[in-house]
């Protein structure tokens, strides 16, 4: 892959399709995961097939099947305030929005997380 094809596909899905923000970046690699990974240019160069590039990424591998997350939370319910015990991302007051397809009204409802949105592991036991 081209830096520049890796520069196109990133635009392509740069922003959140709900939310709009920009994508945190995460990478999957034979079922570990790896969260929030840092980048480095470890070299370039001119060689065999034209000008290379050499990234280097940084950063603690999960195991999906392994590494599980809690809720840390006990002062209110898990729909409504959530602790990731692995990452700390805390965040509070989030429903699930439903729009009936005939009307556009919409309904909220409480929700509990099943996957921490900041570091992407399962959350265990959900109260």
């Amino acid at each position: 892959m081209t830096t520049t094809e890796l520069i196109n596909l990133l635009k392509r899905v740069e922003f959140g399709g709900v939310t709009g923000l920009p994508r945190r970046i995460s990478f999957e690699v034979n079922g570990k995961f790896m969260p929030n990974p840092r980048f480095g240019i470890d070299a370039t160069g001119d060689g065999i097939a034209g000008a290379e590039l050499c990234l280097g990424v940084a950063g603690e591998m999960w195991d999906y099947e392994e590494d599980t997350s809690k809720n840390l939370a006990e002062e209110y319910d898990d729909c409504d305030q959530f602790i990731c015990s692995k990452c700390g991302i805390e965040l509070h007051g989030w429903t699930r929005v439903e729009r009936d397809e005939d009307t556009g009204e919409e309904t909220h409802h409480e929700y509990v997380l099943r996957f921490c949105p900041n570091c992407g592991l399962k959350i265990k036991n959900a109260r």
